[in-house]
């Protein structure tokens, strides 16, 4: 759906500005969905395993460098 998209934007850019480009859409991250209770359930996990040097665990916003997350996960 976004690759769709965004070929049809540059098809449109080609065609107003009569210009050539040159688009490689890869999809070398797969989909990641942070699901709240088990990140919650992780969480709770490595407070209550009182590990060395883990002062605390703070549940937050998900962050751009979290995708690589995905190769873990699936």
């Amino acid at each position: 759906m976004i690759q769709n998209e965004l070929n049809r934007i540059v098809k449109g850019l080609e065609t107003t500005f009569g210009v050539i480009c040159e688009f490689e859409f890869k999809k070398d991250y797969p989909a990641l969905y942070n699901d709240p209770e088990f990140t919650s359930y992780v969480a709770e996990t490595i407070k209550n395993a009182k590990l060395e040097g883990i002062k605390g665990v703070e549940i937050c916003d998900p962050q751009p460098p979290s995708e690589d997350f995905a190769f873990y996960a699936t």
